[in-house]
């Protein structure tokens, strides 16, 4: 899972720097660069789910460029 954190920030960092408004929700940006499920649930999900104090399952409905 580690290789899978490293390629998430380097994605992450790559999508905020292309300027654009707007995006992919983080389910779709996800789901775009194939990480796996158990990166989702693991990491991401619990990740989005303290930092913004939602709920796990809306967790991937929020916009990825915001996080």
């Amino acid at each position: 899972m580690l290789t899978a954190v490293t390629a998430f920030h380097r994605r992450a960092r790559a999508l905020l720097a292309d300027g654009g408004r707007g995006g992919p929700t983080l389910g779709e940006f996800l789901d775009r660069h194939a990480f796996s499920p158990y990166f989702v649930q693991h990491f991401a999900i619990p990740l989005v789910s303290a930092v913004w104090s939602c709920a796990p399952g809306t967790a991937l409905e929020y916009p990825a460029r915001h996080l």
